[in-house]
């Protein structure tokens, strides 16, 4: 990674709260940022088919929000929500948001609808 590692955003994020972050157990099942990292890694390896250069910013609160700079060029942002969250919802909220972009709204293109980490 050039700049920014998730692991330290994520560590930043975390430390910024001052204690143990539920949000991240509730979602990563770890509080722990190289695991978190890992997790967050994994998944733009698996799903985006490009390895993280670059963590842009991490940030927590009901669920989790990260900004990606990616080796293939591309700058996502991946959404985690907390499992309270059923796949039927983040479903909806995909097609919401698709079809919103697809009128000519100003909001960021999906890329991918919901897949668990």
């Amino acid at each position: 990674m050039t700049t920014a590692s998730v692991a330290d955003a994520v560590s930043k994020a975390i430390s910024e709260v001052g204690q143990e972050s539920s949000v991240e157990l509730a979602i990563f099942t770890t509080d722990e940022p190289p695991a978190v990292a890992e997790v967050v890694e994994d998944f733009a390896r698996r799903h985006l088919r490009s390895p993280v250069e670059e963590c842009l910013f991490y940030v927590s609160h009901q669920g989790a929000v990260v900004g990606l700079q990616l080796q293939d060029g591309r700058r996502v942002v991946l959404k985690a929500h907390q499992p309270v969250r059923s796949a039927a919802f983040l479903a909806v909220v995909h097609e919401v948001q698709r079809h919103l972009r697809l009128q000519g709204y100003p909001c960021p293109a999906p890329i991918l609808g919901p897949e668990p980490l």
